[in-house]
């Protein structure tokens, strides 16, 4: 036998379960598994969180209700007082 196949016959035992610990844990994914997570990701983010954009519009949308309340409460006072 050639040093090379005895060197390979006794770490075969290691091998193996390395190579069944990579593959049970899954260690190494594949490009369509990534392409799957980002896409989850992705969906799980525009689910939980608001663009910049819209969190301007939802801003501005405050604001200008504050503006309506200030107008109804300086109404409702000018109209009460007379």
């Amino acid at each position: 036998m050639e040093p090379a196949e005895q060197y390979l016959i006794s770490y075969a035992p290691v091998i193996i379960v390395v190579l069944t610990f990579i593959f049970k844990n899954k260690i190494f994914v594949t490009p369509e598994q990534l392409l799957l997570m980002k896409q989850e990701i992705k969906k799980e983010i525009k689910e939980e969180y608001a663009t910049k954009e819209i969190a301007k519009e939802i801003k501005d949308d405050i604001n200008e209700i504050k503006n309506d309340l200030k107008e109804i409460r300086s109404l409702l006072f000018t109209n009460h007082s007379d």
